[in-house]
């Protein structure tokens, strides 16, 4: 019968306990951050995909517990009025629960600590930055006294830039005039184009030939005026949800392209479907005498 060392040796294995090492898991920090510090200045959060844990603290603004997007938005307590002091930083954020479980999802106006991990979404919310709590536990309604979360009185963000520093912030844009541009996925998503402006956009060969620079500065202009109204869901209206009557529309409240839009109540900048979005800040209901409690009268 062969010696251990000379099978070890024929399988080209060392004796040696040295040969042999163990490194033992560590366990993931957790970090107190800001909102503003996990959002960071650019266009994904710089902490986005690492093994520590986050906890920050912040008012709920906005919750979705119907409708798909199994989350809620937060904000920093006391931010949007006065001064910006996270100037290209968002002070607000989406946690993402996920479909799975049972989770009691916090009230709009709760001050709440939430302890998880930070992504840039997937899926529809793709290049979200999100708050990924780990557990039912690692959302805690806080009792201590805060100051609420003023909506930011602005015109809607025309860069890219501007638009992160305030992705996932409660603004109010109703000083500003849109136009509807594009209904085309209203029936199936309620889902409203808007362009900021007295007109709806144009594609840009309608106007210039293609590739042209008159071109380019028509396509850049819809960049910088385009922005989709949603109804705080991704149900779609044609399918499982074929039976339910669709949001915003009614008789005697028909959208068409070209009507001038007022938006009268705080909403949510919000990124998804690789699309600038603003969201009501709960799934809209389908009562259509409601509509003017939104956000929107044509």
């Amino acid at each position: 019968m062969p010696s251990r060392r000379s099978v070890a040796a024929a399988l080209g294995l060392g004796l040696a306990a040295s040969a042999l090492t163990f490194t033992p898991a560590v366990a993931a920090a957790t970090i107190d951050q800001t909102i503003a510090e996990i959002q960071g200045t650019g266009a994904a959060s710089s902490v986005a995909g690492s093994t520590d844990l986050y906890r920050t603290r912040g008012v709920v603004t906005a919750a979705y517990p119907t409708g798909g997007f199994d989350g809620f938005y937060m904000q920093t307590e006391g931010t949007g009025l006065g001064a910006d002091e996270t100037p290209g930083a968002s002070d607000g954020i989406f946690v993402w629960h996920g479909s799975g479980g049972s989770f009691t999802y916090p009230e709009v106006g709760d001050f709440v600590e939430v302890v998880g991990s930070v992504t840039e979404g997937g899926g529809p919310a793709l290049n979200l930055t999100q708050l990924v709590p780990g557990a039912d536990g690692s959302v805690t309604t806080v009792t201590e006294a805060h100051d609420p979360v003023t909506e930011l009185q602005t015109n809607f963000p025309t860069s890219t830039d501007e638009r992160e520093a305030h992705e996932g912030e409660l603004l109010d844009v109703g000083a500003q005039r849109f136009t509807v541009t594009n209904t085309f996925p209203t029936n199936r998503f309620a889902e409203i184009g808007l362009a900021t402006g007295n007109s709806p956009l144009i594609q840009p060969t309608e106007v210039a030939r293609p590739g042209t620079p008159a071109a380019a500065a028509v396509e850049a202009d819809n960049g910088r005026r385009a922005v989709t109204l949603d109804d705080g869901a991704s149900v779609d209206y044609t399918g499982a949800a074929k039976n339910e009557p669709l949001p915003w529309l009614s008789k005697m409240n028909p959208i068409r392209v070209g009507a001038a839009a007022d938006v009268r109540r705080p909403l949510i900048l919000d990124y998804r479907n690789g699309t600038w979005k603003l969201q009501v800040r709960d799934a809209a209901t389908a009562d259509v005498g409601t509509i003017d409690t939104w956000s929107l009268t044509l």
